[in-house]
């Protein structure tokens, strides 16, 4: 039987895997300029991982692009 603690880092592992995916996806609709898209895909990414620079700084430069200040 899997320790709480295993279960844990395992659950972990796969919700970093998807913020990584998910982030790279964003990343990618960024660049084609999908700012909508690519606003979704990161805040979906900080939804899991709160802390994601590159995600939060990512997010920032589109509300700026779209001159949403607020």
């Amino acid at each position: 039987m899997q320790s709480f603690q295993m279960r844990q880092a395992k659950l972990t592992s796969r919700s970093a895997y998807q913020a990584g995916m998910m982030f790279d996806k964003g990343f990618a609709l960024h660049q084609l300029g999908n700012l909508a898209q690519a606003r979704d895909c990161y805040e979906r990414v900080l939804k899991k991982q709160p802390s994601h620079f590159d995600a939060l700084h990512l997010s920032g430069l589109i509300a700026f692009e779209e001159k949403k200040f607020d």
